[in-house]
């Protein structure tokens, strides 16, 4: 479709989310976000446009106790300053750090430190106790079907989950020691079975579109873990998760901090949709290497910096210069969160001249 300039009318706003300060406007475009979001994994329906997060919506609601002990609660019933953290769906307290904007386990607290003993210290929650219901009635239409994609966030994924249970130290442990693996890899497979049962949830009564699930295997130089140890260790039960998601037509979206280029053969080897890393890895890299396998999401020039609306439609036009050619064989989403509305017009406006020809 060419692009017509009656698609640059603002026709309402999309509501703000956690960590965008201000509303997005929603423009007149020949797709609903959503269907075009969808494109990027449809290799017979071309975008219409590059994908950005603001296509997306958050929605984390309250009645997942991980949301609330992540200090990241999106729905209709925000919480209030002060009211971040506390117990996680596993019963640990969490301490939210304002200056950090995150969360970590209460000090000196965990379940276990030797992986063999976890069916004696890990209590399943029983999903039925919570009000998915109640919690649907308020959401519809605000963070769930809408023409945008909602995506849900499971903050604590598989190895996160382990560190939560039993520190850094013994979890990294406990991937390499022939003692503790099996334990480890029962452990993971038991995971599965109640994340499968989370997204079934999910799905029934909220219709996510994706599923964005956090398991951080880097580090600022590098890969924490072995590769090796990963496939082992880590990959089978992801590619269940995957699968999972799969099943329902979710999205199934990484989100894996650290510099960790040497790991995406595995995150396509598990079936993953995509991945939008920090900006410390080389996204040109990953992108020419792997972009026709997994959707990359990447952070347009300098897009969370550039606060002059000339310089950043500039900005936005050279990135659809150097990076539309070749979209329609790899689709990539951009990252830009906090760039300006004039940024996100541009982007929107030259990636549909673009694409439109």
């Amino acid at each position: 479709m060419k692009f017509q300039e009656d698609e640059m009318k603002v026709i309402g706003e999309y509501s703000p989310e956690l960590m965008v300060a201000k509303t997005i406007p929603r423009y007149n475009t020949p797709l609903t976000a959503k269907e075009n979001y969808y494109r990027m994994f449809d290799p017979e329906k071309p975008c219409e446009w590059i994908p950005a997060h603001c296509d997306c919506i958050n929605f984390n609601p309250m009645i997942i106790p991980d949301c609330k002990a992540r200090g990241m609660v999106n729905e209709v019933n925000m919480l209030e300053k002060g009211q971040e953290g506390g117990k996680d769906m596993f019963g640990l307290d969490w301490v939210y750090e304002e200056n950090v904007g995150g969360s970590m386990v209460k000090a000196g607290q965990y379940l276990f430190d030797d992986a063999n003993d976890w069916k004696e210290k890990v209590v399943f929650p029983d999903l039925e106790q919570w009000d998915w219901q109640g919690c649907a009635d308020r959401n519809r239409g605000i963070y769930f079907d809408t023409d945008r994609v909602t995506e849900y966030v499971q903050f604590t994924g598989m190895f996160e989950r382990l560190i939560s249970f039993m520190t850094m130290e013994n979890a990294l442990i406990a991937l390499m020691d022939e003692d503790q693996q099996d334990a480890v890899k029962d452990l993971f497979s038991h995971l599965c079975d109640f994340y499968d049962d989370l997204i079934d949830h999910l799905h029934r009564y909220f219709h996510i579109d994706m599923f964005q699930f956090h398991d951080d295997w880097g580090s600022q130089r590098g890969p924490l873990i072995n590769p090796d140890t990963i496939r082992e260790m880590i990959a089978p039960y992801l590619k269940r998760i995957v699968d999972s998601c799969h099943k329902r037509n979710i999205i199934f979206d990484f989100h894996c901090c650290g510099k960790n280029e040497a790991l995406v053969p595995i995150m396509i080897e598990c079936g993953m949709d995509q991945w939008g890393g920090q900006a410390i890895n080389d996204f040109d890299y990953i992108y020419n290497n792997y972009g026709d396998q997994i959707v990359i999401g990447i952070t347009p020039y300098d897009c969370r910096t550039e606060r002059d609306p000339e310089k950043a439609s500039q900005l936005a036009q050279k990135f659809v210069d150097d990076y539309c050619p070749g979209f329609q064989k790899k689709p990539f989403f951009a990252v830009m969160r906090r760039a300006i509305p004039e940024y996100r017009e541009a982007l929107y406006r030259d990636s549909r001249i673009a694409l439109g020809k």
